[in-house]
């Protein structure tokens, strides 16, 4: 049976248990696992001694040029990092409060403006953030080189089948990254071209005729 989403008038939701119509548990918990795993390297990378390793650490390809030409500052990646690990608090949660919205992660780092005032300095926004872990997770899924749902699978079989992503409910919106992408109000270019990519098609760009 297909539930309808009343948010925007579409029927998306198969399984009768996403957020709001359209965050399925199966992508709530793949974004969440996304931004565990980030978040840890980041501040793995913080806690190195080589500053030189923020030029190539975690999601600095997501960040603004300006931001990658002038070099990574220690303070605009830290604010980066607390804004990935609010995101992460967030996916933990239940209901819309744990839809990582471009609301629900500025007010859950209301509370620590010096943490984050840095990054937003440099011209960095919450957005960058989210298109950081939902792109990071695309790669790794189907759509990208399906490393990930590999990882699952083998752990699933180690473990006789008992594997909490995979006894998660199945659903239409559980790779529908176009979908995450619209919902969050990030730019869907990536989820554009890794789509092209697969068909074995070209993205046009806006100038194309």
């Amino acid at each position: 049976m297909v539930h309808k989403d009343n948010s925007n008038n579409k029927q998306t939701c198969t399984c009768r248990k996403c957020t709001g119509g359209w965050l399925s548990p199966r992508m709530r918990y793949r974004l969440k696992c996304e931004a565990d795993i980030e978040f840890d390297m980041m501040q793995m990378t913080l806690e190195s001694p080589l500053k030189s390793e923020l030029e190539r650490a975690p999601g600095v390809e997501y960040l603004p040029g300006l931001i990658q030409e002038r070099g990574i500052k220690e303070a605009t990646y830290a604010g980066y990092t607390t804004i990935v690990g609010a995101i992460l608090a967030i996916l933990e949660m239940h209901g819309e409060a744990g839809v990582p919205s471009v609301d629900n992660v500025s007010a859950a780092i209301a509370g620590s403006p010096d943490g984050t005032a840095g990054f937003f300095a440099e011209g960095g926004t919450v957005k960058n953030a989210l298109e950081f872990i939902v792109y990071a997770a695309m790669d790794s899924s189907p759509l990208g080189d399906g490393t990930w749902d590999a990882g699952r699978a083998a752990e699933a079989k180690e473990n006789e089948g008992s594997d909490e992503y995979w006894n998660l409910p199945l659903c239409a919106n559980d790779l529908d990254w176009g979908l995450v992408a619209e919902k969050l109000g990030i730019s869907a270019s990536r989820y554009d071209t890794a789509v092209a990519n697969a068909n074995g098609t070209a993205v046009k760009s806006k100038g194309d005729d």
